[in-house]
C-alpha cells in the first residue's frame, strides 16, 4: 500500500497529522524509540501492546485504546497502528466508533528517521 514507499508517510500523512491528537499503538521498543526521536513533527501518545498473540487479546487492546480516548477526542483523533494484522479488525472496530485509525505497519519503525521502509517490506 502506498504508506510502503519512501517518504510517503513524511510527505502526505504527517502533516495531516498535526492538527490532530495522535496515539501510536504499537509494542514498546517502537514506542520508546519515536518518543526520543526528534524529527517527528507531531506528538502522540502512547499505547503498548504484548509482543505476541494479539489477536488473542483483541478486546483487551480496544478497551485500552477506548479507555485513552476521550469521548470529547474521537472525531479529532487518529489511531496509528503497527500491531500486525489485528490492527485492520480494531481499525474498522474504532470506525464504527467515529474514530479514525489508520494500520501503518512498519512505517512506525521508521517515519522520520530517513530509514528505508521498502527495504523492510
Amino acid at each position: 500500500h502506498a504508506f510502503y514507499y519512501d517518504g510517503y508517510f513524511e510527505r502526505v500523512i504527517s502533516p495531516y497529522l498535526q492538527g490532530r491528537k495522535v496515539f501510536l499503538v504499537t509494542r514498546e521498543e517502537t514506542i520508546k524509540r519515536q518518543l526520543a526521536n526528534k524529527a517527528l513533527p507531531f506528538k502522540f501518545t502512547p499505547i503498548v501492546v504484548p509482543e505476541q498473540e494479539l489477536l488473542s487479546q483483541q478486546d483487551v487492546v480496544q478497551a485500552r485504546i477506548m479507555a485513552t480516548v476521550g469521548e470529547s477526542e474521537r472525531e479529532s483523533s487518529t489511531i496509528l497502528f503497527a500491531a500486525g494484522p489485528v490492527g485492520k479488525v480494531i481499525c474498522y472496530f474504532l470506525a464504527q466508533k467515529g474514530i479514525q485509525g489508520l494500520d501503518i505497519g512498519k512505517v512506525a519503525e521508521v517515519m522520520h528517521f530517513g530509514d528505508s521502509i521498502e527495504s523492510l517490506v
